[in-house]
C-alpha cells in the first residue's frame, strides 16, 4: 500500500470511525435507564435533585455507592445539570448520548495510538474498526454506568499517546485522572511498561526513571480502591493456589468471546466456585494456548506477544488473582474488556500492516461483522426487561437478574410478578444480600404480612447496620398495624444514623 493512500486515509480515518460508531450505537440514545447501577448513580441520585456545587464538592470529598471515582460522577453531575436546566428533569438520552461519544473519542485515540506503533495509518484504522465495533463493547457503550471506563480509557489512551512522544507530565496528569473515573486505569501502568520495554525497546533504567510517577499513582489508587469498597469484598475468598486456574479460565473466557462473540449477556455467573466446581477449566486453557501459538508463529514474533500481552494485561486487575466484589456473581463480565480490545485492534493492525491488502479486505469484513452483530446486541439494552431476559436466557441461575426484574416489576407495580422474581432468586441463593428485605416488602403490599414481616426481621438481624431494611421493616410493621413494634424500630434506626 502506496504513502499517498496511506495519507488519503489519514485525512478520511476518523470520519469513517466516528460514523462506524454513529451508525452501530446511535439508537441507544433512544433507550432508558435501567434497574442497574443507573438508579442509584444517576436517576435517582439525590445529588442530582438538583445538582449543587454542595453535591459536586462531595463527589471529591468521600465515597459514593462503595467507589471513589469523582471524576466520573463530575461528568454525570454536569449532565444532570444540563439536563435540569433544559427539561426539567434527568433525561435518559444526554446520558446515552455522553456514552456514545466518549466511545467515538476512545475510537479515535485508539487509532492515533496504533497509527503511532504500527506507523501505517490504514492499518491502524483497521484495527481501530475492531477496535470501535466488537460485540463485547456494546455493554460498555449501553450502560449509562459505564460512563466510569469510558472516561477511564479516553484518558488512559491519551497518557500513552503522550507517552510515546515523551511528553511525561501530560502523559502523567492524564493517568492520573483516568484513575480517578475509575481505579481499573491502573492497567494503563502495566500497559505503559510493555508499551516502552516491549515495544520499543527502550532500557528499563530509562522506563522507570521517566515513568515512576506512574507506579506510585497506580499503587496510591489501589488504596484508595481497598478503603472505598471494603464490604464489596465477595463472601467466598478463592483460596490463593486455585487463583492462577481462575485467571486463566477468564482469560481464555475471553479469547474465546473475542473470537466468538456469541451468547453475550449481562451476567455470565462465571464465579471462582463456578470455575473451580466444573470442567470449564479445560476449553479455556485451550484457547489461550492456541492464542498463544498463534502469536508465536507470527513473523514479527514479539511484536504478536506485545499485543497480546497488551490484552492480558488490560485484564490484569479483574482476573481474580486478587479478589473482587462482583466475583460473587462472575468473575469475566464483558465490560471488563473494554481497554484489552486495544490488544485485538493492534493486533488485527499487525496483520494489515504485514499483509497488506488480503489481510485488509479481511480485517473490514471482520469489522462488518462485529458492526453487525453488535448492533444486534444493542437491542438487550433498550430496558430492564430486555436486559434481564436475556441475561436469564443465558444464565437462568442469575439472582442478579431476578433482583432487577423484581424491582423493575414493583415499579410497575406488578406486585405478583415482583414477588416471585424476589422468592426465585432467594431459593437460588439463600444467603443473598438483601434478598429477605425485598421480599419482606412485597408480601406486606400484598397483605400477606405474616411473612413479610418474617423475612423483614430476618434481613435485619443479618444485616443490623442496612438501613434500607430497617426501614421496609418499619413500613412493614405500620401497615400491620403493629405500632409499637414499628416505634421500637423506628428507635433503632434513629440510634444508627445518629451521628
Amino acid at each position: 500500500m502506496s504513502q499517498a493512500s496511506d495519507r488519503f486515509v489519514a485525512r478520511l480515518a476518523p470520519f469513517v470511525l466516528v460514523l462506524a460508531v454513529a451508525l452501530v450505537f446511535g439508537r441507544s440514545v433512544g433507550y432508558g435507564f435501567v434497574v442497574w447501577d443507573d438508579l442509584s448513580n444517576v436517576s435517582a441520585n439525590p445529588s442530582f435533585d438538583p445538582p449543587s456545587l454542595h453535591s459536586l464538592g462531595s463527589f471529591w470529598a468521600e465515597r459514593h455507592e462503595h467507589l471513589y471515582v469523582p471524576l466520573s460522577y463530575t461528568l454525570w453531575w454536569g449532565i444532570a445539570l444540563v439536563s435540569r436546566s433544559l427539561f426539567g428533569s434527568l433525561e435518559p438520552a444526554l446520558f446515552h448520548g455522553a456514552n456514545v461519544v466518549l466511545h467515538a473519542l476512545t475510537v479515535l485515540l485508539v487509532y492515533r495510538w496504533l497509527s503511532e506503533l504500527v506507523e501505517s495509518r490504514i492499518a491502524a484504522c483497521a484495527g481501530a474498526l475492531v477496535f470501535a465495533l466488537h460485540p463485547l463493547q456494546v455493554e460498555s457503550v449501553c450502560w449509562i454506568s459505564e460512563l466510569r471506563g469510558l472516561s477511564s480509557a479516553a484518558l488512559g489512551f491519551g497518557a500513552l499517546i503522550f507517552a510515546q512522544r515523551r511528553s511525561r507530565w501530560i502523559a502523567t496528569a492524564l493517568f492520573a485522572l483516568a484513575l480517578l473515573a475509575k481505579p481499573a486505569a491502573v492497567a494503563f501502568a502495566v500497559l505503559l511498561l510493555a508499551q516502552e520495554l516491549v515495544w520499543h525497546r527502550r532500557p528499563w533504567r530509562e522506563v522507570l526513571r521517566c515513568h515512576w510517577p506512574w507506579i506510585v499513582l497506580a499503587l496510591s489508587a489501589v488504596l484508595v480502591a481497598r478503603w472505598a469498597q471494603p464490604e464489596l469484598e465477595p463472601r467466598w475468598l478463592t483460596p490463593l493456589a486455585d487463583r492462577p486456574a481462575v485467571a486463566v479460565d477468564a482469560l481464555g473466557f475471553y479469547l474465546t468471546k473475542l473470537a466468538w462473540p456469541a451468547h453475550l449477556c449481562a451476567e455470565y455467573g462465571r464465579s471462582p466456585q463456578f470455575v473451580l466446581g466444573s470442567l470449564a477449566l479445560w476449553p479455556a486453557a485451550l484457547a489461550l494456548a492456541l492464542a498463544l501459538g498463534a502469536a508465536l508463529a507470527f513473523p514479527e514474533r514479539r511484536r504478536a506477544l506485545c499485543a497480546l500481552a497488551f490484552f492480558g494485561a488490560a485484564l490484569l486487575p479483574v482476573l481474580g488473582l486478587v479478589p473482587f466484589g462482583y466475583q460473587e456473581k462472575s468473575t469475566v463480565a464483558d465490560r471488563y474488556t473494554y481497554v484489552a480490545l486495544a490488544g485485538a485492534a493492534l493486533g488485527t493492525a499487525l496483520l494489515v500492516s504485514r499483509f497488506g491488502r488480503p489481510a485488509l479486505a479481511g480485517a473490514l469484513e471482520l469489522a462488518l461483522a462485529c458492526g453487525t452483530l453488535s448492533l444486534a446486541q444493542t437491542e438487550h439494552w433498550r430496558d430492564t426487561r430486555a436486559l434481564f431476559g436475556r441475561v436469564l436466557e443465558i444464565n437462568p441461575r442469575s439472582t442478579t437478574a431476578h433482583t432487577n426484574l423484581g424491582v423493575y416489576a414493583l415499579e410497575s407495580r406488578d406486585l405478583e410478578g415482583a414477588r416471585v422474581h424476589f422468592q426465585r432468586a432467594l431459593e437460588l441463593d439463600p444467603e443473598l444480600r438483601g434478598a429477605h428485605s425485598n421480599l419482606g416488602a412485597v408480601e406486606c403490599e400484598l397483605g400477606r404480612f405474616e411473612e413479610g414481616i418474617a423475612h423483614l426481621q430476618e434481613a435485619v438481624a443479618r444485616t443490623p447496620r442496612s438501613i434500607p431494611a430497617r426501614k421496609n421493616l418499619i413500613a412493614g410493621l405500620g401497615r400491620a398495624g403493629r405500632l409499637e413494634e414499628g416505634e421500637v424500630a423506628a428507635r433503632e434506626l434513629a440510634a444508627l444514623t445518629r451521628p
